[in-house]
């Protein structure tokens, strides 16, 4: 979620069964989503699983700063998730080093190992796949055509369409749509990403497993 959803009226999501998320917190060495204290707190208040997440931006040259602006903000709110580091920008050369500068910063000075969000487009692209990515849960985008409700399996359209460097096992959150109408779930937004998890996986569960390292 982000000001993109415009503001959210979380009751209505809680009611339309949305029990996880992800709240853009930053993005750069200094932007701040103008709806995430307002998010943050109305997730919280109406018993959402959320985390954060930073648009990680390549044109920035000081990637430390970047990276600490992000856990400036991670430490504001206790937190059900982990936070993610999404990685999809494409104005300035791909850099896997500060990444995982970036990783080990969120790790040491917030407890959390972050989660890795990218579209399996963005990884194929650039060829994303240092040694360390393995090592992390991964929250990936793929959207096969027609996928506009939650989809019944992680089958066939989900396998066909991640990189095959990527280990299938290491996905635990599927984005299957940018494309969902958001009016049924407490926005006004008609492009709402959605995520489900793999078949058959409990929330408690899920957090369990995504809040600790491979």
């Amino acid at each position: 979620m982000s000001h993109h959803q415009g503001c959210v009226d979380w009751a209505a999501a809680a009611g339309a069964g949305v029990n996880f998320c992800w709240i853009k917190a930053t993005e750069g060495w200094s932007g701040e989503d103008r709806e995430f204290e307002r998010n943050a707190a109305g997730s919280a208040e109406h018993g959402i699983e959320r985390g954060p997440y930073h648009f990680w931006r390549f044109d920035v040259a000081d990637y430390q700063r970047q990276a600490l602006h992000f856990i400036e903000h991670i430490n504001r709110f206790a937190w059900d998730l982990p936070p993610a580091l999404d990685l999809e920008d494409e104005r300035g050369p791909v850099g896997a080093s500060q990444v995982k500068w970036a990783i080990e910063a969120i790790r040491e000075q917030t407890g959390w190992t972050p989660v890795i969000y990218s579209g399996g487009w963005w990884l194929s692209k650039h060829n994303f796949n240092p040694d360390w990515l393995k090592e992390h849960w991964l929250w990936l985008a793929n959207y096969p055509q027609g996928y506009d409700q939650v989809p019944k399996g992680m089958d066939l359209p989900w396998q066909v369409a991640h990189p095959s460097f990527v280990d299938g096992d290491s996905v635990l959150v599927w984005q299957y749509t940018s494309c969902g109408d958001g009016r049924a779930h407490g926005t006004h937004s008609r492009g709402l990403d959605r995520n489900r998890t793999p078949d058959g996986m409990m929330l408690d569960e899920l957090v369990r497993k995504i809040g600790s390292p491979r």
